[in-house]
């Protein structure tokens, strides 16, 4: 960035905080700095994403971007949504009952499987997704949220013989 963008920016930040301008005409304005100085901004529905040094308004805020070694923002950043809860340690042989999905299931039982008892993972399914994909999808959903038990729960009442086959290697 240079030492004339950044004082201009410094300075329409000033006004801002200071209220002697509004969020629309802050906007405004960097959408103006941008076009002079060829840095370009997208913005997507009500957040905001700044590329290669450029500006961009939501909702939640206005956001400047920085270099390759971070983002420096300026005004209020869109708030960021709350981080899924970690993995956890469920003591579950997670390849085990990977495999036993596996031979449980076929792809549109795994799909069909998520409709009813897992709906957010399956909102996550794409088009064109393999059975793989989408038992990880499920297999990570589920150890994140403490919902393995559960899992392997559903998997024993829909296809008993094949968790008999793998009900002495579920837990290490």
């Amino acid at each position: 960035m240079t030492d004339d963008r950044a004082k201009r920016l410094a300075q329409l930040k000033q006004a801002l905080d200071s209220g002697a301008i509004d969020a629309d005409t802050f906007r405004a304005a960097m959408v103006a700095l941008d076009k002079e100085t060829g840095v370009t901004a997208h913005v997507n529905g009500s957040g905001a994403v700044a590329q290669g040094g450029g500006i961009a308004a939501g909702a939640g805020g206005v956001a400047v971007g920085g270099n390759v070694t971070g983002n420096i923002y300026i005004g209020v950043p869109a708030p960021m949504p709350d981080p899924s809860p970690p993995a956890r340690a469920s003591g579950w042989n997670t390849a085990v009952v990977r495999e036993l999905l596996s031979a449980a299931f076929n792809d549109q039982e795994v799909t069909t499987l998520c409709f009813d008892h897992f709906r957010v993972v399956y909102e996550d399914f794409s088009s064109g997704m393999s059975k793989g994909d989408k038992i990880q999808r499920l297999l990570d959903h589920c150890e994140r949220h403490d919902q393995v038990a559960q899992l392997v729960a559903l998997v024993r009442d829909a296809n008993p013989a094949q968790y008999a086959r793998f009900a002495a290697r579920l837990k290490p």
